[in-house]
């Protein structure tokens, strides 16, 4: 079964996570080149764990305006406002304990007309050592005008869906329905 990649953001950064490893467990974040992404790195977010922490690496450009900030060289435990902070911590932290590729879908509801989704492939990175030490994540915001959200989905921040991805087989398999 192939993994259940609805953007092309997904299925691009997927295709290049898993031709770059060359059959090693993560790609080692020296060799990334996301200038063979085109587009589809305005997308994209890099990560690396320092002494527990994670820190912003590298920001794409449509991440950069849904935030609205600078982010690179930030730490997560401060960007991240408090009802998203420990989650999102959660998620890159089981991609660098596991070593395993997952996708994320969670929904938001900001006001009783503005509600989103938020679909996210997340890769992990190796450091000098080899050791997973970072994540490559391609983050898609679908608002309600995209057809993210129907009437049904109207809802506080959601747990949301966890897949985890088998980088060797292309297969995969829900976790849950709690990811953060």
């Amino acid at each position: 079964m192939s993994p259940p990649f609805e953007h092309p953001a997904h299925r691009r950064l997927w295709e290049y996570w898993q031709t770059a490893r060359t059959g090693r467990r993560a790609l080692p974040s020296r060799e990334l080149d996301l200038s063979v992404l085109g587009p589809v790195a305005d997308y994209l977010l890099q990560v690396e764990r320092i002494e527990g922490r994670f820190r912003y690496v590298m920001v794409g450009a449509v991440i950069q305006r849904i935030y609205g900030y600078p982010m690179e060289g930030i730490y997560l435990d401060l960007a991240l406002p408090p009802n998203r902070r420990e989650p999102a911590i959660e998620r890159y932290a089981l991609v660098c304990d596991t070593g395993t590729p997952i996708l994320t879908r969670n929904a938001y509801e900001i006001s009783a007309s503005l509600s989103f989704a938020v679909d996210r492939l997340f890769v992990p990175l190796a450091g000098t050592d080899g050791a997973v030490s970072g994540v490559l994540c391609a983050q898609v915001l679908r608002n309600s005008q995209d057809g993210a959200l129907g009437p049904a989905t109207r809802l506080q921040p959601d747990g949301g869906t966890l897949v985890f991805l088998d980088a060797d087989t292309a297969a995969s398999r829900i976790a849950g329905s709690q990811c953060g």
